[in-house]
């Protein structure tokens, strides 16, 4: 049988109580005398009562009865292969991998010892975001699902673990998203009953491939005292998952962590109480010699916005560490499939273009371009010349630099990509001839104006990263700024791209489709343009 690892007591934030404003007077005494680098604040923990804290962990030097027996603990199963890097980078930060956070926000488990639960989702939750590669996403998977319904679960009051029970379940039966299992342990300080989700929300459920405890983290026995202290191989086993995955993990929250704001965390040396505490390592610094850790203690005002940084070596950070696979096949950064093969350009009006990442994290690309006329910018309107990164979603646009016959072609061709290079060919058509009708005054021009005076036209789409792709469709905001002509661009798919005329939508979860439908022409439009003018009137 095996036998379940580290329960882990949470050290949590509960709703604002009395300030102790000495307390943390006291902390920053002790900060400045020992010269340590960071900051410490009234948060939501310390307002808590000395009550609601001392509820809220185990007594200081308190050895729970299951710790010698799992303190040597080492599961029959490997891990799966780690990466293979000749040399680890000097850093990595996953809310900020070049250019974009790839992470959904910190929560905040309130009034529950569920940091156990917190850990383990965020780590599913931040691999899947890295390989969705979503820049801010707001993929929320249901805590309260796992905490009622997996084995691993003890109850508010107790914590929960996070190897081998809650694997399992993550593997085996998932949960479901926050919308459909809302948490609601943080108010009530109880474990909720367990409810199947049903319809709509069965169907959201999500499965994690597998997953690995890192078996050089486990602590001897007996690990306390003294503080487990991770070695360097250990420290390096950590950082190599690091580059593709957050790393689910423990520490020791001592009581001076609930005054955290901001800097280089490390506890003071007169510092009381130690309670177990999971959480999710999402990257690192050597220069700075820190780890940087998502919490689950709020984002409003504890912490760098959720998260903190904390010394090499401090509070026991590392240990019983874990990590969660999802689409392990296609973790490479690549082009979508249905990135569009064919593309057409009226007069100068851009075309939008999705060049989005199916892979792991985020694509670095190159863009060659010909003839010259031709033009690819980002959507603010500067060229992309010499090669760009984009995460899912990322809109550019596609444009002539001239007013040019019909008949021009032209070639973009994408590579950087294990599945490229992609080839888009453009061709130009004639103007509309309602659009020419329109005279100067259809689409005053603005910051982006393309070159001609042609308004660049922001869509729906461009204003989110995730919203549909279909440039003739505007915001109320933009009628009225745009002609109809500039807004959109006929998409001229490739003969294996199953897209259903005129309707619009991307065909994919990646955001890969681009522009897709050409304006009706006419006295339609006349009448529209005169409405129009009237509304600027």
């Amino acid at each position: 049988m095996v036998r379940p690892a580290l329960v882990l007591v949470t050290f949590l934030a509960a709703a604002p109580v009395t300030a102790a404003s000495p307390e943390v007077e006291r902390i920053r005494a002790a900060i400045r005398e020992q010269g340590l680098s960071w900051e410490a604040g009234e948060t939501s923990v310390t307002r808590m009562s000395p009550a609601q804290r001392a509820g809220l962990r185990l007594p200081p030097g308190a050895i729970p009865p299951w710790v010698h027996a799992l303190g040597g603990y080492r599961p029959a199963r490997p891990p799966p292969p780690r990466p293979s890097l000749r040399s680890l980078p000097a850093s990595i930060d996953w809310r900020n991998r070049e250019g974009f956070n790839l992470l959904p926000p910190a929560r905040d488990q309130g009034d529950c010892g569920s940091c156990w639960a917190f850990a383990t989702i965020g780590a599913l939750e931040g691999v899947m975001t890295i390989r969705r590669s979503e820049a801010n996403s707001s993929l929320d998977l249901s805590e309260q699902n796992l905490l009622d319904c997996a084995a691993a679960s003890l109850g508010c009051a107790v914590g929960g673990t996070t190897w081998v029970m809650a694997e399992n379940y993550m593997k085996n039966t998932g949960v479901t998203t926050e919308a459909c299992y809302p948490y609601a342990s943080g108010a009530t300080g109880e474990k909720g009953s367990c409810t199947a989700p049903t319809g709509t929300c069965a169907s959201e459920i999500v499965r994690s491939e597998d997953s690995a405890p890192l078996y050089s983290t486990t602590p001897s026995s007996p690990w306390n005292p003294p503080p487990y202290m991770p070695s360097q191989e250990v420290m390096d086993e950590i950082k190599t998952y690091l580059q593709e995955r957050p790393v689910g993990t423990s520490m020791r929250a001592y009581d001076d962590l609930s005054a955290y704001t901001s800097g280089i965390y490390e506890p003071i040396n007169t510092t009381q109480g130690s309670a177990l505490h999971a959480v999710v390592i999402v990257g690192y610094d050597d220069v700075g010699s820190y780890w940087i850790v998502r919490n689950s203690w709020g984002s409003d005002d504890w912490g760098e916005d959720g998260y903190f940084r904390v010394r090499y070596g401090a509070s026991s950070v590392g240990m019983f560490s874990f990590v969660y696979m999802y689409d392990e096949a296609n973790k490479d950064p690549a082009f979508c499939p249905d990135l569009p093969t064919s593309l057409e350009l009226h007069g100068t009006s851009p075309v939008n273009l999705k060049i989005a990442n199916c892979g792991s994290a985020v694509l670095s690309w190159q863009a060659q371009l010909s003839p010259a006329w031709l033009k690819l910018a980002e959507g603010s309107g500067q060229a992309v010349t010499s090669g760009a990164v984009v995460a899912a979603g990322t809109t550019y646009k596609v444009s002539a630099t001239q007013a040019l016959p019909a008949g021009g072609s032209g070639q973009i061709v994408l590579t950087g990509a294990p599945n490229g290079p992609k080839t888009i060919d453009v061709t130009v058509r004639s103007m509309p001839p309602d659009a020419a009708m329109a005279g100067p005054d259809a689409a005053p021009a603005g910051p982006d104006a393309a070159p001609g005076g042609a308004d660049v036209g922001v869509t729906a789409a461009d204003a989110s990263t995730s919203g549909s792709s279909d440039a003739s469709t505007t915001s109320s905001q933009d009628a009225g700024m745009t002609s109809s002509w500039d807004a959109s661009a006929a998409v001229v798919a490739d003969a294996s791209d199953a897209q259903e005329e005129g309707d619009g939508e991307e065909q994919s979860g990646c955001g890969c489709a681009a522009s897709s439908a050409l304006p009706a022409g006419g006295l339609a439009w006349l009448a529209v343009l005169a409405t129009l003018r009237r509304r600027r009137g």
